[in-house]
């Protein structure tokens, strides 16, 4: 709560029988603890914001000047910091959602609010605020994770063993915090191969963002093997529109957390390309098959045409075959991109290890090869001596480790 005693509520209510209602809740009820400052209009209640002292804000969105969405909007923008609280005569719930997701802190219908109701929800939002507003003051971590983002040429090419791969290796090789998320919303299998249950997605924390924090997070990922972090894929729905600048935002919150992030964006597609602009590092998986090398060629290509940085992408070839005699070297010609992997196929290893839920064997030559990519995407030498991974642990909050 607030430091002083009494809580300066501003009341944008055109109403007046309405706005006498809530002035004696908070009064009676209130006991003293909250204070009203009453407008009609959206723009006197914008000239009261301007005088300062304001805690947090109720706001009807019929106003006689402004009305509808619009009207949170514009007061949104100018009351950033603020805690604000919508009432309106629509119950609807379509309204409720859209409005928290664009930054209420609570939407309260004028038919069913109470005095009991209408106090609680300005004590919750205003703790929520307060919770967030120290977090985010908390130093800054020494280094931002990296997102690394693995894509497809084309399904079938191993792209969800690559990218379990490298985030065991990565934890094994720098001895950092690492997370797995997975984003391939077609067939979405790195929950599965890391042996956990994965209730949640990205998909939740992209929608649940004015909740996203320490604990919230919590929910979302599940512990794998040697302390990694897993997020699953979220369940298929062909309606489903991935929001870009919404997962961009989740990812940029969860870098003081790790020092990884490790994205399965599945296959080429319009929503991983769009996913695609928002790593920092991009890995392409293809084989050598005629028809994954094409779309591998074909993709890099056009990635001239979107915003993704083609100086930040590199080819993982997958399944070479010990009868194809080209070089690092040749490939890297081939496609115009630097070449970081080309993995030996290692069938039997990567079938046994599919089936008991575990990432390949660090003696199998498919291993020994991820652990040179690993290195490279780390930045590491390659002759770099064996770090041990980081052991299983239980969630440590940010603000226990140092990270936040």
């Amino acid at each position: 709560m607030p430091n002083q005693q009494t809580i300066n509520v501003l009341l944008i209510e055109d109403n007046p029988e309405f706005a006498i209602l809530v002035e004696s809740w908070l009064g009676d009820e209130g006991k003293g603890r909250f204070t009203i400052c009453w407008r009609e209009t959206l723009a006197s209640g914008l000239q009261r914001l301007r005088d300062g002292g304001i805690d947090v804000i109720l706001l009807d969105l019929g106003l006689s000047d402004s009305d509808g969405t619009a009207t949170f909007a514009t007061l949104r923008e100018s009351a950033a910091a603020i805690p604000l609280l919508v009432l309106s005569g629509d119950g609807g719930e379509a309204l409720a959602v859209q409005m928290i997701r664009e930054g209420a802190e609570d939407y309260l219908a004028k038919s069913s609010c109470t005095a009991e109701g209408l106090i609680r929800a300005l004590r919750f939002a205003l703790t929520r605020h307060i919770s967030r507003v120290e977090l985010s003051n908390v130093a800054p971590p020494t280094r931002s994770g990296k997102v690394v983002g693995l894509i497809g040429s084309k399904g079938g090419v191993g792209t969800t063993t690559v990218a379990c791969s490298l985030a065991a290796d990565l934890a094994r090789e720098t001895g950092e915090k690492v997370v797995v998320c997975d984003l391939d919303f077609y067939t979405g299998t790195v929950a599965f191969l890391a042996g956990v249950a994965s209730e949640y997605s990205i998909l939740d924390a992209a929608e649940n963002l004015e909740r996203l924090d320490d604990s919230y997070w919590q929910k979302i990922v599940k512990r794998g093997q040697n302390g990694i972090d897993i997020v699953g894929s979220p369940l298929f729905h062909p309606s489903a529109k991935v929001d870009a600048k919404k997962i961009g935002e989740v990812l940029f919150r969860i870098r003081r957390y790790y020092g990884w992030i490790v994205l399965d964006l599945g296959r080429q597609s319009r929503d991983a390309s769009l996913l695609c602009e928002r790593v920092d590092e991009l890995l392409l998986v293809t084989t050598t098959a005629v028809s994954s090398l094409y779309e591998a060629k074909r993709f890099c290509g056009s990635i001239s045409q979107t915003s993704i940085n083609r100086e930040r992408m590199r080819i993982v070839v997958n399944e070479l075959n010990k009868d194809q005699k080209l070089s690092r070297a040749d490939w890297t010609s081939a496609f115009g991109n630097p070449v970081c992997g080309v993995l030996p196929p290692d069938g039997a290893e990567l079938h046994k290890a599919a089936l008991e839920r575990r990432p390949p064997q660090e003696s199998s030559s498919f291993r020994k090869e991820m652990m040179k990519v690993a290195r490279s995407v780390a930045s590491l030498p390659e002759s770099r001596a064996k770090r041990a991974a980081p052991p299983l642990f239980s969630w440590r909050s940010p603000l226990e480790t140092g990270r936040a």
